[in-house]
């Protein structure tokens, strides 16, 4: 009996590891769905709209557009990569969420110990693809320090010139996909 109930909790527990790994694979944003589409054809273009060196690393924003050829629908957006050595993290951005990071990006470069009467604090912008933007203060007496953060990795700290520049890469991405939509 004993052997029994270890072969049922070995069981239940692979199971709950399975569906565990299952949901991380999950597409997050309306382009990784459209890209996921199954019985037709997927079109997926890309173009570089810049990168900004991070310590030992590069983060690089691409334009994206895919569509489904046979059905029409079409979507737009960014990747920002983060390569590292062989280390790499990718977040996909939809078009819709592009203005609300801008702006979320610019309160995070802005914010001041005047956001919270308390001695620490973080303001974060996060999106659908688990992309994260903060700042984090503490003790009032220390520098206020700007991360990134790709889901389930590790934070990577930019400095004033860095989240300046990734802001503006951002942005340049933002006007490349308004004017292929213009174009059309």
């Amino acid at each position: 009996m004993k052997h029994l109930k270890i072969m049922v909790a070995a069981l239940l527990g692979g199971s709950l590891l399975a569906v565990q790994a299952q949901t991380t694979n999950v597409p997050q944003t309306d382009i990784e769905m459209l890209e996921l589409q199954p019985d037709g054809i997927i079109v997926k273009g890309f173009g570089p709209a810049g990168s900004v060196s991070v310590g030992q690393g590069t983060l690089a924003v691409r334009v994206k557009e895919s569509f489904n050829a046979d059905t029409g629908g079409k979507l737009e957006g960014l990747v920002v990569d983060y390569t590292e050595g062989r280390s790499r993290e990718r977040a996909v951005i939809d078009y819709e969420e592009i203005a609300p990071l801008l702006k979320g990006i610019d309160y995070i470069q802005a914010v001041t110990y005047d956001v919270t009467s308390l001695s620490g604090f973080e303001a974060a912008f996060q999106t659908k693809s688990g992309w994260r933007v903060s700042a984090f203060g503490s003790q009032r007496r220390t520098a206020i320090q700007i991360f990134i953060q790709f889901e389930g990795a590790p934070k990577i700290e930019l400095n004033s010139d860095q989240i300046a520049q990734l802001r503006n890469v951002i942005a340049q991405g933002l006007d490349m996909l308004n004017n292929l939509k213009a174009a059309k």
